[in-house]
């Protein structure tokens, strides 16, 4: 049988994976990630380890180089909260409920 990797090993993998030592997250009493900021984290690209965590209710990705998100991102049923702002997105944000993103007025709906 496979067993699915811990919400904590797929942050030590991810925060390898981008370079950087920590990632500020917080997680619940069954030790699944509920927010996690990789804000300022210089990423290009939407990591997908994030669409592991089934269990994320608040993810900032502000101040990042981030063009565009996977439509898959709508399958984080629990999340909450998307922060968005200072990132070059174009396009329409499909996929992703407006109440969970957060970027400035000018940003908001479709992105610039």
């Amino acid at each position: 049988m496979v067993s699915k990797r811990s919400d904590q090993a797929i942050v030590i993998a991810l925060a390898q994976r981008i370079g950087v030592s920590d990632i500020a997250g917080r997680y619940d009493g069954a030790g699944n990630v509920i927010h996690m900021s990789l804000s300022s984290c210089n990423l290009t690209h939407f990591p997908l380890e994030v669409l592991q965590l089934q269990h994320l209710q608040r993810l900032f990705l502000h101040q990042n180089q981030l063009r565009e998100l996977p439509a898959a991102i709508g399958e984080l049923k629990g999340l909450q909260l998307l922060g968005l702002s200072h990132n070059q997105l174009q396009g329409r944000l499909d996929g992703i409920q407006p109440s969970w993103y957060t970027c400035s007025s000018k940003e908001k709906g479709t992105a610039t």
